[in-house]
This record gives C-alpha cells, sequence and structure tokens, in this order.
C-alpha cells in the first residue's frame, strides 16, 4: 500500500516539474512575442509625437489614380538606385483615425537614416485625391542598430536623403497630372516641420 503512495506522490512531484520546466521554456517566448506584439503596434501607427515632417494635398480632378501614383512613386523610388533604399507597401493607421490606409513606406538601412522612415499614401476622395506624405523617426529602429546623435553629418544625410526621396514623388506626381492635363503648379508642396528634421 505505502509503495502504491509512494509511487503516487513521484509521479506527482514528476508532473509538476515537467509543468515548470514547461512555464520557464515557454516564459521568454511569450515575453518575446509580446514585445514583437508591442513593436508591430508602435510601428503600425503614425502619431505626432513621431512626426519630422508632413504635407498634404488635396487634388482635384485625381480621384481614381491613388493606386496608379503609389505604385509609379515606389516604382521610381526602388529604381533610382539611392544607396540602402528599401521600399515596401504597409497599411497603417493615423493617429485618430480608426480606418487604416496603404502606404507606400522607404526606409533605409545605413545605420544614419536607418530611423527615419518616409510614409506615403494617396487616398481617392469622389473626383479628389488626398495625398499625404510623413517622415518619422521611428524610436525602434535605435534599438536595431541606428545611429542617432543628432550629429551635423546624421542631420545632413538624412535631410540629403529625404530631399532626393521628395524630388523623385514631386516628379511622378507631376508626370502623372501632366498626363491628366492638370496643372501641377497648383499643388502647394510646401511642407511642415521639415527643413532641418529637427
Amino acid at each position: 500500500m505505502s509503495l502504491v503512495i509512494w509511487a503516487l506522490v513521484i509521479w506527482g512531484l514528476f508532473v509538476l516539474i515537467k509543468k515548470w520546466r514547461k512555464n520557464i521554456n515557454e516564459a521568454p517566448k511569450k515575453k518575446a512575442e509580446k514585445e514583437r506584439k508591442w513593436r508591430e503596434d508602435y510601428s503600425s501607427e503614425i502619431t505626432e509625437n513621431k512626426l519630422k515632417q508632413k504635407w498634404g494635398a488635396t487634388i482635384e480632378n485625381m480621384g481614381g489614380h491613388g493606386e496608379q501614383l503609389m505604385e509609379s512613386v515606389g516604382r521610381c523610388i526602388q529604381n533610382d538606385n539611392i544607396p540602402n533604399v528599401v521600399v515596401s507597401r504597409r497599411t497603417m493607421k493615423i493617429e485618430g483615425d480608426p480606418e487604416p490606409h496603404p502606404f507606400v513606406v522607404v526606409s533605409n538601412d545605413d545605420p544614419m537614416i536607418k530611423a527615419y522612415k518616409i510614409l506615403i499614401t494617396a487616398t481617392d476622395y469622389g473626383t479628389r485625391l488626398i495625398v499625404r506624405w510623413y517622415v518619422i523617426f521611428d524610436i525602434m529602429e535605435v534599438h536595431n542598430g541606428a545611429k542617432y546623435g543628432k550629429s551635423m553629418a546624421e542631420t545632413e544625410a538624412v535631410s540629403s536623403y529625404v530631399a532626393v526621396v521628395r524630388s523623385l514623388f514631386d516628379s511622378e506626381l507631376k508626370e502623372i497630372m501632366n498626363g491628366l492635363k492638370l496643372d501641377f503648379t497648383k499643388v502647394d508642396t510646401t511642407t511642415r516641420g521639415f527643413g532641418n528634421l529637427s
């Protein structure tokens, strides 16, 4: 009888130890998954505190050409051979807007520029096209090897990079507008927050 009790006790201890070891092994995975989810949520929303530059315009009689503009801009930037540039598509939210929007995301693997991302979206709105452009600073990239010291070299590198991408964007928008017999000169291309990307 006592042998049966001891066997049950040993079996119970074995089950408890196995469960305890499983929880210990899964804890880092759960923590990593939770952190990954947090990073994903953080980086999928454009918030005011991330903004370094923004621009927006409503272009009359250009409705229905949002996807064409985004494809054209993404292709143009990718084909320009800017060092370390990566162009992708991503759905993101704008702070305060519950609806996600498709974006062309322009990032750069250069450690000096890596934390800065350029986001471009074009949304059809009836006969109009609402175009938005953002430059954000993604603090998560600093943890992934991006340099961030606000040095003169960094400021110049980021400003030059953003200026080149913006020039390509403007040229693609102008080309599409010209094809539609629309006047690009009526589009206010002035950005807010920019210049030195402080």
